[in-house]
């Protein structure tokens, strides 16, 4: 399953169990039920995985919703039931959009390059394995670049009790510095 197809999935999640609400156009409970077929053929593992990310995705939408300012409100609830819902729809993915964006922002540059050159299901395994576990992949891989480097210990505490991705951008920044470094010791005789 696509990555689009399986956030499409997900966010139906949210609404399937409401598939039968009378206010819901026909095709969409049409869509709803097609989505649920779908989502009870997939695997055990696979349907655990999309309810969990299902469930966050609603967590961050309550946590959107609580942050509405009282002007944006009264805006997104301007209008008819299904006008206030497609704006809200509209913001959601907005908000989830710009802080992917930021999220992508903060990844250091070799990570960048490798989610841009490998292949869609290389970067969805990538994206998840980071978004599953952001603390594990930064500490092993600050304990191995640590190592190679030879940072200190003291200076390796400084560096764990850094955000996970900060940690992976200065110590990919240290890499960079000491590979620049002995690159210039080579040419100079």
């Amino acid at each position: 399953m696509s990555l689009a197809a399986s956030f499409g999935l997900t966010l139906a999640l949210l609404g399937v169990c409401q598939a039968e609400r009378p206010e819901r156009a026909p095709e969409e409970r049409t869509r709803l039920e097609r989505l649920r077929g779908e989502f009870e053929e997939l695997t055990p593992a696979a349907r655990k995985k999309l309810l969990e990310r299902a469930h966050a995705l609603r967590e961050r939408e309550k946590q959107l919703e609580r942050e509405v300012t009282p002007e944006l409100r009264a805006e997104l609830e301007r209008g008819d039931e299904a006008e206030c819902r497609q704006r809200w729809q509209r913001h959601l993915k907005e908000r989830f959009r710009a802080s992917g964006k930021q999220l992508y922002e903060k990844l250091p540059a070799h990570l960048k390059e490798r989610l841009e050159e490998a292949a869609p299901a290389e970067r969805r395994t990538l994206v998840e394995r980071l978004l599953s576990n952001p603390d594990g992949v930064g500490a092993r891989a600050a304990r191995r670049l640590c190592e190679r480097l030879g940072v200190p210990p003291g200076e390796r505490r400084r560096f764990e009790d850094m955000p996970p991705l900060e940690r992976l951008r200065r110590l990919h920044e240290l890499d960079t510095q000491q590979r620049r470094a002995r690159r210039r010791e080579r040419r100079e005789p």
